[in-house]
């Protein structure tokens, strides 16, 4: 249960954090980004630990950088861009203005184009 007040701050918040990016791509086709603050975890993991040694909700921690895209109603594409040491894939996210999933297509596809990341699997 929010209160009211709590639920009317989270949308003013809301709507700053979009007006901001919305400012933002006045002068950037899209931002690039993390798609998550780790690397995979094993299957059915239900926490993980981002730094410092703390462990946190799984769903906290990935909602950190995802949760963006998400709350601003603008689009993302997750798109693989590395290995970490252990082999595990990275990904990146890029965020795009809103209606513009084409550019975002666009991006990821010419990423792929230079790259071999999409066609590499870790060992399982």
């Amino acid at each position: 249960m929010l209160l009211a007040t709590h639920y009317l701050q989270a949308q003013r918040y809301r709507t700053l954090l979009r007006n901001e990016f919305i400012n933002a791509f006045r002068t950037v086709d899209a931002f690039v980004c993390p798609t998550l603050p780790f690397t995979a975890t094993k299957l059915g993991a239900t926490t993980v630990v981002i730094e410092n040694g703390v462990e946190e909700d799984m769903l906290s921690a990935i909602m950190q950088f995802t949760g963006v895209a998400s709350l601003t109603g603008l689009p993302a594409l997750n798109v693989p861009c590395g290995f970490d040491a252990a082999g595990l894939p990275i990904g990146m996210q890029l965020i795009g203005r809103p209606f513009d999933e084409a550019t975002l297509f666009r991006m990821g596809h010419a990423f792929q184009m230079a790259t071999d990341f999409h066609l590499r699997a870790p060992d399982l």
